[in-house]
């Protein structure tokens, strides 16, 4: 039977909700019934959740979703400590039992976690809110183009370097022998990876260590990681170091005070 069959039936629907949370590799996935569903292939989990009522149709898409959930669910784990670097991503499905059929009621990004007790609520955005946030494009001397991003144009894994044995002291810093052989700063503003899909930028890279953002949550005294290499956004490094002028974002020759008054604009 057709998914709008059941889902406007009186007697034959039996609705299940499916949460699919994704940040970079890493994919979560439950329901909020009282057993584990098996959808695409993936296996969600049951678990505790409740959520905000929300029905199938155009309206559902463009609203904002609080979530709350048990604290000891793995996707409330990257909040712990420090904020996830990268964005988590939720989309909702909605199917019903004995139907292979499923219809997508709401798609976002959290964008907050609260704790109260043992349960964490999830503040998500939809993705029509994000699209209605239109403007004006700000201009500055610096390039406002994500590194890596489609607008950049470079290709993460051709600046990448994967070292094994980088050791860790438990804090912010790493360091690797290999790290010496590029000039002091070229990791700055770029980003460390780990294979469990934790990623932290680098602020600071001086010799064989490169300080981050933020610590790594239970890393070990020696760990693989991946390094990206950073980018200051001027368009003297985006030329030197990337040759990648073509794609800079920024405007070099906008004047640094303004001719009128004389304060700084850039």
């Amino acid at each position: 039977m057709a998914f709008w069959d059941l889902e406007n039936s009186v007697f034959g629907g039996r609705p299940v909700v499916l949460f699919r949370f994704v940040a970079g590799d890493t994919v979560w996935t439950y329901t909020s019934t009282g057993r584990d569903f098996t959808y695409n292939g993936e296996l969600y989990t049951a678990a505790p959740i409740k959520h905000e009522n929300f029905e199938v149709s155009q309206d559902s898409l463009k609203s904002d979703l609080n979530i709350t959930m048990a604290r000891t669910l793995d996707v409330v784990a990257q909040y712990t400590g420090y904020p996830p670097e990268n964005v988590t991503y939720l989309t909702v499905y909605r199917i019903h039992k004995g139907d292979a059929e499923a219809v997508i009621c709401w798609q976002g990004r959290v964008t907050a976690c609260t704790r109260a007790g043992d349960e964490v609520t999830l503040q998500c955005e939809s993705l029509r809110t994000q699209i209605r946030q239109t403007g004006l494009i700000r201009m500055s001397r610096y390039c406002r183009h994500s590194l890596y991003g489609p607008q950049c144009g470079l290709v993460a894994s051709d600046w990448a370097v994967r070292l094994h044995g980088v050791a860790s002291d438990g804090s912010r810093l790493l360091t690797h022998a290999d790290l010496a052989g590029y000039t002091n700063g070229w990791w700055n503003g770029g980003y460390v990876s780990l294979d469990s899909g934790e990623r932290r930028m680098i602020v600071a890279h001086s010799g064989s260590s490169v300080t981050l953002h933020y610590a790594l949550t239970n890393a070990a005294s020696e760990i693989t990681a991946t390094f990206y290499a950073g980018c200051d956004l001027t368009i003297a490094t985006c030329k030197v170091k990337f040759s990648n002028v073509v794609n800079f974002g920024g405007g070099p020759t906008i004047p640094q005070d303004n001719p009128f008054t004389g304060d700084k604009v850039a």
